[in-house]
């Protein structure tokens, strides 16, 4: 992969974590942290910010990183570079989010259960949920002909390069089959070409799957 399909397979990868994440986090972890002993709650504040930060950190500066490299002069255009920008602002409010409203509950919390706090964490952390349910689908809106997409899809323009210097069978110097990628239109899942085999004429041959 070159570096532009690297940069959309670590955005998503990223993003799609992140987002199975914070819906645990917000139907299930937040919303039990009440039921933690009253006694106990500020060391058990202290010790979840302090393993919370190495888990969630590298995929949100993974994904963050991504995110502006996506949007860089010259790596993505047309509908998938709108994608990209729109990509880029939903983790800017998760951003936003995180330094306004998470952080700041979290620091009173590690104090003792706030009432007010655990209200503002849970309802606030809404915000971030939503945003980060909309990230994968951001790239959903990246237009297939320049985008190298996810899973080892080609491009049109890929094949098209690739068909004009290996032929569409891969092979340097053979001749176009049936089934040419140029007959495509968008990524390609699966292409189907004729194969003639000699030894057996009367079969006229027999349809396989590249």
């Amino acid at each position: 992969m070159n570096a532009r399909e690297w940069l959309l397979t670590l955005n998503l990868a990223a993003t799609a974590a992140m987002t199975g994440l914070i819906w645990f986090v917000q139907v299930v972890h937040y919303p039990l942290m009440e039921r933690v002993g009253r006694e106990v709650f500020a060391a058990y504040e202290r010790e979840h910010v302090q393993l919370t930060g190495p888990v969630v950190g590298p995929p949100m500066l993974v994904e963050l990183a991504c995110a502006l490299g996506l949007v860089l002069p010259g790596v993505l255009e047309g509908r998938a570079l709108v994608a990209a920008w729109v990509a880029l602002a939903l983790l800017g409010v998760v951003w936003v989010a995180t330094a306004t409203a998470s952080v700041p509950m979290h620091a009173r919390l590690v104090n003792g259960f706030d009432p007010a706090a655990h209200a503002w964490l849970v309802n606030g952390n809404w915000i971030r949920t939503v945003a980060w349910t909309a990230g994968p689908r951001s790239h959903a809106l990246r237009g297939p002909r320049r985008v190298a997409m996810v899973g080892g899809l080609a491009t049109h323009r890929d094949l098209d390069e690739r068909d004009a210097t290996f032929g569409c069978d891969g092979a340097l110097g053979r001749r176009p089959s049936f089934g040419c990628s140029r007959t495509h239109r968008g990524p390609v899942l699966r292409r189907e070409r004729f194969v003639r085999h000699p030894q057996r004429p009367e079969h006229g041959g027999r349809r396989t799957n590249t």
